[in-house]
């Protein structure tokens, strides 16, 4: 059986709006044709159904995606210039080092798809990557437009143009 490698920020759960309908839509897949790798924010903590018990899946934690708020609340002087460093760190590093822990993990399960759900900066930076890495199509869902998130949550511009560039791409290749 073939098996889709499903790639949120969120799982399938009852807990939040965006497992909700993820639950509903995993629920139309054959048994045992998921599994799953959620890069969760720290701070929430879905309960995962039954039924997905023995679904394989990894969580791994979501790296930070808005510095700014964070250095203005510190009062450091130069926010833009802190969250520029960070954000490079971020991509270099800390993503790079996820898209690894996915390939290896979609490779272990043989999966024959890469389901993603492009919400946020982190998702969408891993979405192409490991496609490519697992040489496997990539099945996109997109449920918020990635400007309207990064404009309201006052992103900087390089940031904003950087993640809009590579969400593009993302949709470009798309299967």
């Amino acid at each position: 059986m073939k098996r889709i490698l499903l790639l949120s920020d969120m799982p399938p759960t009852p807990d939040y709006t965006a497992g909700i309908v993820l639950d509903q839509l995993t629920s139309f897949l054959p048994k045992n044709s998921l599994a799953c790798f959620v890069v969760l924010n720290r701070f929430l903590h879905p309960k995962v159904p039954h039924r997905f018990r023995r679904t394989p899946t990894e969580y791994w934690e979501k790296p930070r995606e808005n510095w700014v708020p964070f250095f203005r609340n510190k009062g450091w002087p130069v926010p833009m210039l802190c969250s520029a460093v960070t954000e490079v760190f971020t991509r270099q590093v800390r993503i790079r080092r996820i898209v690894r822990e996915i390939i290896h993990f979609g490779l272990k399960r043989k999966v024959k798809a890469l389901w993603c759900i492009l919400e946020g900066q982190t998702i969408i930076r891993l979405a192409l990557p490991v496609a490519e890495g697992l040489r496997v199509p990539l099945l996109t869902e997109v449920w918020d437009p990635p400007d309207w998130w990064m404009r309201d949550n006052q992103f900087y511009w390089f940031t904003r143009s950087e993640v809009l560039r590579e969400f593009k791409r993302a949709i470009s290749k798309s299967a």
